[in-house]
């Protein structure tokens, strides 16, 4: 059986074919208590919003401030730590255009080139990252 998680539960559907996959995990915070939850019923975990270090418009489209990139990467380094490295995915979500490189933003390379060498200063191997969080798991997530 599948795995469906909403921001607060973790439900396990009687019928088959569910991914098992959470995303978007609270980009306002680093709440690790659900993190491990959803890790420890065997979901993968993405941990995305790499680069959106400003704080939203006055209309708070986003719900709050976003967390530093630091501690995403020091969120990741735990989860691998803990051994729940290979349920780990990173993503960028560039969804505005001040995101791209071309307009001031991170762009498409600030995981490879910021975000991992960050995560390898917190004590974590770099060839197990481009290995097995960067390429495996989303080939294992995909094969689902």
């Amino acid at each position: 059986p599948g795995i469906v998680v909403d921001s607060n539960h973790i439900h396990q559907p009687r019928h088959t074919g569910w991914a098992k996959f959470y995303g978007g995990i609270h980009q306002w915070s680093v709440a690790h208590e659900f993190h491990h939850k959803v890790l420890a019923a065997g979901v993968y975990v993405e941990l995305d919003n790499f680069g959106k270090e400003f704080t939203p418009a006055s209309d708070n489209f986003a719900g709050g401030n976003f967390i530093k990139d630091t501690e995403r990467a020091e969120l990741a380094a735990k989860i691998i730590d803990e051994g729940f490295g290979s349920q780990l995915l990173l993503a960028n979500d560039i969804c505005l255009k001040c995101m791209l490189s071309q307009f001031g933003g991170q762009g498409y390379t600030h995981i490879f080139e910021n975000i991992l060498p960050m995560i390898e200063k917190c004590g974590i191997d770099g060839n197990y990252l481009k290995n097995t969080v960067m390429r495996e798991n989303p080939l294992n997530m995909l094969s689902v």
